[in-house]
């Protein structure tokens, strides 16, 4: 896994949550999460929903995310993936012809935390959304 930008999701992230309406929040951040509309030609659910978390705590989430050393893997092929169950991508996305997207999977951890999320580019709509997310505590190894 090697550092990347992420400027197009975490970007555009940004820049909604300085102006998000705090009374329909799930108006403002559902465009950043993939759902069947959007991303099922393309990957098979399970799609994380907006409405897991409160958008502050998606906003933590994503903000650990970009500040821990984010690690990236970006697969090649089906057979790159470490996150995502490759049986869930449909359409070959790196394929030259159908040149549909990209998918991003990241990892940050700090201390006990860690944070696995992946996110998929759809070129005809030209949005990055997030596909894939794992929050979890690890436990403090004993040496």
């Amino acid at each position: 896994m090697k550092t990347l930008p992420f400027i197009g999701f975490f970007k555009p992230w940004e820049e909604m949550i300085g102006k998000i309406d705090k009374k329909k929040p799930k108006d403002f951040i559902a465009p950043f999460f993939a759902n069947s509309d959007s991303m099922g030609a393309y990957i098979k659910e399970p799609y994380n929903k907006p409405d897991e978390k409160n958008y502050d705590k998606w906003n933590e989430a994503f903000k650990f995310v970009l500040n821990n050393n984010p690690q990236v893997n970006a697969p090649l092929d089906d057979t790159g993936f470490i996150l995502i169950d490759p049986k869930r991508i449909i359409a070959n996305q790196f394929n030259e012809e159908i040149a549909s997207g990209q998918v991003l999977e990241i990892v940050s951890s700090l201390n006990e935390k860690k944070i696995s999320m992946a996110i998929a580019y759809l070129a005809e709509r030209k949005i990055w959304q997030m596909i894939y997310f794992k929050e979890e505590t690890l436990k403090a190894s004993h040496k």
